[in-house]
């Protein structure tokens, strides 16, 4: 779980907090270790990987993915046939195709990604799914200790969940050397069923990373250079330095000390932490939704003109407030609903305009799905449906 390391985060945290950022949990950071890491050696991976990454935006929750080790002969021995294993396209019909679209396609029957095949000229037949079924049986089988390491994963974001009393949405995998097969093993085989993900490897033996993700490999790690000699192996692209560590391949010494290495994970995480979904997409003022909710309470806030004439908002923080327009434009929603303190409208004064009701933010995201940005009368709302089990 999240370890607060130091007064100085948690008083900008507090800062933060009194300031109206909206720090509503809902994405985490996972590490999955390395070889010859111990429980306590990767929980200090984990809170070093905090330490160096923070946002500035909202708190993320970090939590760790266990890679027990079996020593250095018997986690080596593991590497080489995962190596010989590792299944980043499976070929069908002469085309190469992604085998975690194929995973989700088949195993899980996705639509989204069976429209994907379609895309691609690919029909799901009993064939397709005979040797996509036979594949993904025989990742299993390759790496017994992945039901392990998934089963930390579960048992860590379950923790974590029931912590923040959330929902983990979306996270950034940041597995380290062999983790980064695992974290490769797990978006293929299980990224359906897990919240939306992407993965940042670090001094990775693997020749690929899942899910179109990044990595940061030294080009002074001795040991990303043996396998390479003699299996394939994603190119080096940052510098490290081999300060305490002569192989230069450690994670907290080499990759998170390291000037180049550091500053290229910490941009890598940004990048694919604003690919995934936020936690609160309502906009200050704009946001819409196809029904009205039963249950709402008497009206917080206030609409008033502000000093352009226009109706703005003023709810208090944690809730939304509905309103009413009484005017004859046809382009507003029934349904409109006015988030902080923004002006809500193209400029019209305040008196068209009558409040409804308002409910707390956490309960209305309880019964309504986002389905991202629209157009109205001119401006940009967020669109919301009845969320349906």
């Amino acid at each position: 779980m999240k370890k607060l390391l130091i007064i100085l985060f948690l008083s900008l945290t507090i800062t933060a907090n009194i300031w109206g950022i909206d720090y509503n949990h809902c994405r985490a950071i996972v590490h999955i270790n390395g070889i010859t890491t111990s429980a306590i050696d990767a929980q200090k991976n984990l809170d070093k990987l905090m330490f160096v990454y923070q946002s500035d935006t909202e708190t993320l929750e970090y939590f760790l993915a266990y890679n027990p080790t079996k020593g250095f002969i018997g986690d080596v021995i593991d590497v080489i046939k995962q190596k010989l294993s590792e299944n980043p396209t499976l070929m069908i019909d002469g085309k190469n195709l992604d085998f975690e679209m194929l995973v989700r396609a088949v195993v899980y029957h996705q639509q989204e990604s069976v429209d994907k095949l379609t895309a691609k000229g690919v029909t799901v037949t009993t064939e397709l799914e005979t040797l996509t079924k036979k594949a993904y049986a025989q990742s299993m089988n390759d790496d017994p200790d992945l039901a392990i390491v998934k089963q930390n994963f579960e048992a860590e974001l379950a923790a974590t969940e029931a912590d923040i009393g959330n929902k983990i949405k979306s996270l950034v995998l940041v597995p380290h050397s062999q983790g980064s097969i695992y974290a490769n093993k797990i978006y293929q085989l299980f990224g359906a069923t897990l919240p939306t993900a992407r993965i940042v490897a670090v001094g990775t033996p693997a020749s690929f990373v899942a899910g179109n993700g990044d990595y940061v490999t030294s080009y002074e790690d001795s040991v990303i250079g043996v396998v390479r000699a003699v299996a394939s192996a994603l190119q080096s692209n940052a510098h490290g330095y081999r300060s305490g560590d002569f192989m230069g391949h450690n994670f907290m010494s080499i990759y998170l000390s390291a000037d180049e290495t550091r500053i290229q994970i910490v941009n890598k995480i940004t990048v694919a932490l604003n690919t995934l979904p936020i936690c609160n997409p309502l906009l200050p003022g704009h946001n819409c939704s196809d029904f009205l909710p039963e249950g709402l309470t008497a009206p917080v806030g206030r609409l008033y003109d502000n000093v352009k004439g226009c109706a703005s908002s003023d709810i208090p923080e944690g809730y939304i407030t509905f309103y009413r327009y009484n005017g004859t434009n046809g382009c507003v929603p029934n349904y409109t609903f006015a988030y902080k303190n923004a002006e809500i409208y193209t400029c019209q004064s305040s008196s068209n305009f009558t409040m409804i009701g308002s409910m707390k933010v956490d309960d209305f995201f309880k019964i309504a799905t986002y389905t991202g940005n629209t157009t109205v009368c001119g401006g940009t709302n967020s669109h919301w449906i009845r969320y349906v089990p």
